[in-house]
C-alpha cells in the first residue's frame, strides 16, 4: 500500500511537471538543468528530502548517466542528456539519483 501510494505521488508530481517539460526542445542546457531542478522541487512532497543541487558533468564514458554525490548533496548528470531534445533520459536518471538522495536524508 506504501508503495502503491508512493508511485501515485511520484506520477502526480512528474504529471505536474509534464507544462515544464514539454519547452525541453526549445531550450538550451542551462534552461533543461533548470528544469530538471523544478522536477526535483515538485519530489520534495514524494520523498520528502530537499532537491540536491544538479551539476552537469561531462564524463568520457557516455554509459553514465548520473551520481548522486553523498560527500557535498550533489546529483551530477551526463550533460549530454541535457543535450538531447527528449527529455525522458535525463529525467530518469535525475529522478534515480534524487531517490539515492533521499534515501540518506
Amino acid at each position: 500500500m506504501a508503495n502503491q501510494r508512493l508511485e501515485d505521488s511520484e506520477r502526480k508530481a512528474i504529471e505536474g511537471s509534464a507544462d515544464a517539460l514539454e519547452r525541453w526542445e526549445q531550450a538550451d542546457s542551462e534552461e533543461r538543468r533548470r528544469e530538471l531542478d523544478r522536477v526535483g522541487r515538485q519530489m520534495l512532497d514524494v520523498w520528502g528530502a530537499p532537491n540536491p543541487p544538479l551539476a552537469p558533468e561531462r564524463w568520457e564514458d557516455d554509459r553514465c548517466l548520473g551520481q548522486y554525490c553523498d560527500e557535498d548533496y550533489r546529483i551530477e548528470v551526463n550533460q549530454r542528456l541535457l543535450e538531447r531534445d527528449d527529455p525522458r533520459e535525463a529525467l530518469e536518471a535525475y529522478l534515480h539519483e534524487y531517490r539515492h538522495a533521499s534515501q540518506v536524508v
